[in-house]
């Protein structure tokens, strides 16, 4: 197996445990499990893969970044879990993006 099918295999194993998650321990509740990126901001990060740094996605929108095998190839992007409350949008960890957003800002700045 290679190293990217072996990372991905990683990822979508965190997508399903949050999905589950999702189903049985927050779907009646006014939270939900989402995925927060982490782009490695390295020299040799693709752009799209940069922009993602630090925004929240859905499983399902992780999905299907993925789903075009050419932003699985080579990926050295992170996944984690992040709790969100889908009716006012608050993010548990905000200080934490704020920071993230910041380091991304700069790294586009310096191509």
């Amino acid at each position: 197996m290679s190293r990217d099918d072996e990372l991905m295999k990683m990822r979508y194993g965190t997508l399903d445990s949050n999905d589950a998650a999702n189903r049985d321990v927050y779907d009646d509740s006014d939270w939900e499990v989402r995925i927060l990126w982490f782009s490695a901001l390295a020299s040799i990060s693709r752009v799209s893969h940069v922009k993602r740094h630090g925004i929240v996605f859905t499983t399902d929108e992780v999905r299907s970044f993925y789903s075009n095998s050419d932003n699985c190839k080579n990926c050295l992007c992170s996944l984690s879990s992040i709790l969100v409350n889908v009716k006012t949008g608050e993010i548990v960890e905000k200080p934490l993006l704020e920071r993230m957003l910041a380091a991304q800002k700069k790294h586009l700045e310096s191509k």
